[in-house]
């Protein structure tokens, strides 16, 4: 695959759904994207420019699309604010090589009244800087909007048509797929019907077999296997156990640290990728990522690892479910 997809985002984009529907609908008209996952909970404009040069720059992307104003508004980021961290954030993008398609804010209930209004203001924002920087902008608050409005005025509309979690703040299925259209006809696809939800499918690389010891109270280690079984959970968590995430073991050993040790088969070179709450991996006891700050459900790079003759151990340190990955170079 060639020209990489970045999405840089808060929470909205770190549940992946958005970058699942993406990916799978690009793929599906023939025309591929690696499509990697920068978001992280929280966030707000001025983290995501704090945070370029360490998460998204060193991707190398032909594309960032960036979702920013959620975290924002909740917090009364005033306006002036948000346009002067956005337009530094497009301006080192754009210094890197990249092409920027900006996000409008996502849709919020209007329970939250005064970060609604904060919202809007934000979309001139957007507007202003994609006309003076001649960006595409995907106007995904107004298309939530518009979805919205339209099921709440049929009968069938039900809990199954709401684009917002109960919450008021983060979306279900249902918006994410307007979400995902809106981005699709920013980027020029030709956006076919997208499914309810995206396809859920183990990482490519998934590393399945796994011994977990709980570092708070050391214990005999737990043998534990992923894709661990679906649990009727929130349909988010139910994804990313179907990805390969490790959740469960949690409630078996109790605690806030534990180690995860597998084993990497021996042969040729091979890209690590690590997804949740890691935050050192080793191999063979030589440190190959230390990171506290990076968590949630995206995956990202954890750096190559050298050909072998014989196996290697893998040992994780993490702070909550996490996922890793080993495939080809």
């Amino acid at each position: 695959m060639t020209q990489p997809l970045v999405f840089l985002g808060d929470s909205i984009t770190d549940g992946h759904s958005l970058i699942l529907h993406v990916e799978q609908a690009l793929a599906a008209r023939g025309t591929p994207r690696a499509c990697f996952n920068c978001g992280i909970g929280g966030d707000r404009a001025d983290q995501m420019l704090a945070r370029l040069g360490r998460d998204v720059i060193p991707l190398l992307p032909a594309t960032v699309c960036v979702s920013a104003g959620i975290n924002d508004a909740m917090q009364g980021v005033p306006a002036e604010d948000y346009r002067i961290h956005m337009t530094a954030l497009v301006g080192q993008l754009i210094h890197g090589g990249a092409q920027v398609v900006l996000l409008t804010p996502t849709l919020l209930d209007a329970r939250h009244q005064a970060a609604v209004a904060l919202v809007q203001a934000y979309r001139d924002v957007v507007f202003t800087l994609a006309r003076g920087a001649n960006l595409r902008v995907a106007d995904v608050g107004a298309s939530q909007a518009a979805a919205h409005a339209a099921a709440q005025s049929t009968t069938k509309s039900g809990a199954s048509g709401e684009m917002i979690a109960p919450d008021g703040i983060h979306l279900e299925e249902p918006g994410y797929v307007v979400m995902a259209t809106t981005v699709l006809q920013a980027l020029g696809a030709t956006v076919p019907t997208l499914p309810p939800r995206p396809r859920w499918e183990p990482l490519p690389g998934l590393i399945t077999d796994w011994q977990i010891t709980c570092e708070d109270s050391p214990s005999e280690p737990l043998a534990w296997t992923v894709p661990e079984e679906p649990c009727a959970a929130p349909w988010w968590e139910d994804q990313e156990r179907a990805r390969g995430f490790a959740r469960a073991f949690i409630s078996r050993l109790p605690g806030t640290r534990w180690r995860a040790e597998a084993i990497l088969p021996a042969g040729p070179a091979g890209l690590l990728a690590l997804g949740g709450h890691v935050t050192h991996a080793l191999i063979d006891d030589l440190s190959v990522l230390e990171d506290g700050s990076w968590r949630g459900w995206h995956v990202k790079p954890g750096g190559v690892v050298p050909a072998s003759t014989r196996p290697r151990r893998l040992r994780l340190h993490i702070t909550g479910p996490f996922v890793a990955a080993f495939g080809p170079h």
